[in-house]
């Protein structure tokens, strides 16, 4: 039986980390891709394994790992779009070119990938496409402004993509992680310039402390690994699918409440 392949962006650290060394154990061909691969210890080229330099705003680097895997492997059967960071903070302290730089990694870079995949899996008649969203995609939190809308705007690619590749038997997966335990809160995090507006600093830095506390108490990533692999071998028409029980939960909330007691319930969250 030949293996089938991945191809997964953002393999540094966290959920795409987990991801690649699950299906690796699965015995899937798996194209590990990350900005520095050069230091990388654990994934090195083997008989199921391409470790490959992408960077998700660069389109070019994503065309040659896709050949190459390709040509290494044959075809490939799914991307998992998992590169991104949070910017977080009060958005009047933001800069053009932090929004900027959030939206190319976060939107740009999985259209980037999404495009350079989708004649291939034209070609072939099959194709998966896995978006890694967030609750925050779904819902919102202060200071998440920035990262939340680039969230908003995967949300909705995708579920446009879902109804436009129907027909070319390639399937679109959206998964949804709330609290993981990944970088996402330390060194994956950018913060907007909090010497701007300083009327925000009380609030906003007993907010992102208690994040942080939160992140530290998260789901292991390998939670999150489980579901995309799921949502791979998934041939059902489910389009989202969510992670962890607090996503599930605040998810649940915000379709079940009007709007102002959802409202009212978020306040008292991060309150």
């Amino acid at each position: 039986m030949i293996n089938k392949t991945v191809f997964i962006t953002g393999t540094s650290s966290g959920i795409g980390r987990a991801t690649a060394r699950y299906f690796i154990n699965k015995g899937w061909n798996v194209v590990a891709t990350m900005k520095n691969p050069d230091s990388e210890k654990e994934f090195q080229d083997g008989v199921n394994v391409l470790l490959a330099k992408v960077d998700v705003t660069d389109s070019e680097s994503i065309k040659v790992a896709f050949e190459n895997a390709i040509s290494k492997f044959g075809s490939v059967d799914a991307i998992v779009n998992n590169a991104g960071y949070g910017l977080l903070g009060p958005l009047e302290n933001t800069t053009e070119k932090q929004v900027k730089d959030q939206f190319d990694t976060n939107v740009l870079g999985t259209i980037n990938l999404v495009r350079i995949a989708l004649p291939h899996f034209r070609e072939r008649k099959a194709g998966k496409i896995i978006n890694i969203s967030s609750m925050l995609g779904r819902i919102t939190l202060p200071f998440m402004s920035v990262y939340s809308s680039s969230k908003y705007a995967v949300e909705g690619l995708s579920e446009s993509l879902y109804y436009e590749l129907k027909d070319f038997n390639i399937q679109v997966k959206i998964i949804e992680p709330g609290t993981i335990k990944t970088n996402f809160l330390t060194t994956s995090l950018v913060r907007s310039e909090s010497d701007k507006v300083s009327v925000y600093d009380s609030y906003w830095h007993e907010y992102i402390n208690n994040m942080i506390k939160r992140g530290e108490n998260g789901k292991d990533p390998e939670l999150a690994a489980k579901v995309i692999y799921r949502a791979v071998n998934d041939n059902s028409s489910k389009l989202r699918y969510t992670v962890d029980s607090l996503s599930k939960m605040l998810i649940l909330l915000r379709k079940v409440n009007p709007l102002p007691i959802f409202q009212f319930i978020i306040s008292k969250v991060v309150r």
